[in-house]
């Protein structure tokens, strides 16, 4: 694992979330010194705490653990948004990559709830 760039995406996870890093400590009972440990690549974190980090991040441990950054994320062959997303700042890539998570989300709640009636 490449612990700068996994700190990075756990930073970058967490702003999107609009989590300080005392809100995410607190919501996953960890230290704030060791989310900042983790973003500035000092220490990485037990299988356990990544698990309940991605939990509560609503985040994959794939997508934390990657060695790329976010924009190499989504690498389409030859289509429309493969050419679009490249042209978006960080910020909107990061926008994007939520909202695609949430309708997946959602699309799989549905699918439960669907089979349960």
């Amino acid at each position: 694992m490449n612990d700068e760039m996994f700190g990075v995406r756990l930073k970058q996870a967490r702003k999107v979330r609009k989590f300080t890093a005392a809100m995410l400590a607190e919501k996953t009972d960890i230290s704030a010194n060791s989310i900042y440990s983790y973003e500035n690549a000092r220490k990485t974190p037990k299988v356990e705490v990544l698990i309940n980090i991605c939990n509560t991040l609503s985040t994959s441990p794939d997508y934390l653990l990657m060695d790329s950054l976010m924009p190499d994320l989504y690498k389409p062959d030859d289509s429309e948004l493969g050419e679009l997303f490249p042209l978006l700042t960080q910020l909107e890539q990061e926008i994007v990559v939520d909202l695609v998570r949430t309708m997946i989300n959602k699309k799989e709640i549905h699918k439960k709830n669907n089979k349960y009636n």
